[in-house]
């Protein structure tokens, strides 16, 4: 409760810091489920989907990957923020032979399940969602093939229970894909010069000066205050694996994350994992195993 009051009081700061500027009306995507896909040298595929929970959660699915064997970590990196740091899965993970799904809830809790497939159990306390301001996950994809094309007229459609929006790409022959989910609440989103209206599809300018499109999606309960924003860039190849699903996600607050002196904390997993029966043997699995059914005697007469 006082964690939550805490959020309320900062969340009024900063609407109160924020009196005087132009009114700005901030539309979205607002559906229960957001499916993305990429359309990148005359293909279309299916990636990964958004769905917003009734209680505030926010999920994140991979339902269309190819590959189900995967390995996933709650990993720990040190060195100033922006360096370079080897993450190794394998060092603490476990191993999980279905696609996982990554929850997020207002609380904070950040966690890897799969219903009655995939045990919760590589999990930690990230950013209560009222307070998150930014980027909340990072997914790395290479070989658009691996997924699930798009062949259905519904993928086309929206509505308020499933909505698809797609991130055309120019680039000829791109080698991978960087889509990365920023939080916001929706007096914090920052768009300059601000206009009267914005969304739900805006124009984002990266570091290297190139502009792209970034789609707004929200969930379409009446009286959300919060917004997804999702970009997505081509990049180099990330691995020699022609495959490859990686995802990053329950981040340390910014004050953590930010301190060069600190370890700082997040959730991850890869897919496909190399040498996977032997990471099974080594690190142990985390998927779900059904109780064994109990033998009953025969009945008395």
């Amino acid at each position: 409760m006082l964690t939550r009051q805490a959020g309320r009081l900062r969340r009024l700061i900063r609407q109160l810091r924020r009196l005087g500027r132009s009114q700005m009306e901030v539309k979205a995507f607002r559906s229960r489920q957001v499916v993305v896909t990429i359309n990148a040298d005359r293909h279309r595929h299916k990636i990964f989907q958004i769905l917003f929970g009734k209680d505030g959660s926010l999920y994140v699915t991979f339902p269309y990957f190819a590959h189900a064997n995967g390995i996933l970590a709650e990993v720990t990196v040190t060195g100033p923020p922006g360096s370079s740091s080897n993450v190794d899965l394998a060092d603490k993970g476990r191993v999980a032979s279905h696609l996982a799904k990554y929850s997020h809830h207002p609380d904070g809790e950040a966690h890897f399940s799969q219903d009655g497939r995939i045990r919760t159990e590589i999990r930690r306390q990230s950013v209560d969602l009222h307070d998150q301001q930014g980027h909340i996950f990072t997914m790395l994809i290479q070989g658009l093939r691996a997924f699930t094309p798009v062949t259905s007229t519904k993928e086309k459609k929206t509505s308020a229970r499933r909505t698809t929006v797609t991130f055309d790409v120019l680039d000829r022959f791109p080698k991978a894909f960087r889509i990365v989910g920023r939080w916001y609440w929706l007096e914090d989103l920052h768009v300059e010069p601000r206009p009267a209206v914005a969304g739900p599809v805006i124009r984002v300018v990266d570091p290297d000066g190139d502009a792209r499109n970034a789609f707004i999606v929200a969930s379409r309960d009446e009286g959300t205050k919060h917004v997804l924003v999702l970009t997505c860039t081509p990049q180099d190849a990330i691995s020699a694996q022609q495959n490859v699903l990686m995802f990053y996600g329950g981040f340390d607050p910014p004050a953590r994350t930010l301190d060069s002196s600190k370890p700082t904390r997040f959730l991850a997993f890869l897919y496909p994992a190399d040498d996977f029966e032997e990471l099974k043997r080594r690190l142990g699995s985390i998927d779900f195993t059904p109780p064994a059914p109990v033998i009953q005697g025969p009945a008395r007469p």
